[in-house]
């Protein structure tokens, strides 16, 4: 066999695995609002909010985040985060003991330039994708909700951040 035909041979394989296959997480979306977020001087992301009309209101799916890393974070400190999120927007302990082990199955170490989107369709089913591969999802409806919370809660560590993706001006 020539080097090209086990190079096909590896691509009709590799086409054939879920978390391999391309995605588009906002396809048929539109952008709401994008921001960065940068923390004293470092920047750590830079986010983007799409919905189906390009306006956002709590609760709405289809729903986009695309959150593209400007940093290298490991994946134990992106559950850290996320729980210290969640307890500062008083979602429930039992969620939250529920959730996290799924979220650490599925999180990766992220380092800069990598894109970790979540979309949450109309089922409320959460899909996550890393640099457009599907990685996981969560069926809780009640979960993508409460993620998404952490960036568009109006009581989110992040104020300006919020505004921004929900397309809002200061």
């Amino acid at each position: 066999m020539t080097i090209y035909g086990k190079l096909l041979a590896w691509v009709v394989l590799l086409a054939g695995l879920p978390n391999v296959t391309l995605s588009n997480p906002v396809k048929n979306l539109k952008p709401v609002g994008e921001a960065r977020l940068t923390v004293y001087f470092w920047k750590v992301y830079d986010a983007t909010l799409h919905t189906a009309n390009g306006q956002y209101s709590q609760g709405q799916t289809p729903l986009t985040l695309t959150i593209n890393y400007l940093r290298d974070i490991d994946s134990t400190d992106l559950i850290k985060q996320t729980r210290e999120e969640w307890q500062s927007l008083k979602v429930s302990e039992e969620k939250i003991d529920v959730w996290l082990p799924k979220l650490t199955q599925i999180f990766p170490d992220i380092e800069k330039g990598d894109t970790l989107a979540l979309h949450i369709d109309d089922q409320q089913v959460s899909h996550f994708y890393f640099n457009q591969n599907a990685l996981g999802e969560i069926e809780d409806p009640l979960f993508g909700e409460q993620f998404v919370r952490i960036w568009l809660d109006e009581n989110c560590s992040y104020p300006k951040t919020c505004k921004k993706l929900r397309g809002e001006s200061d």
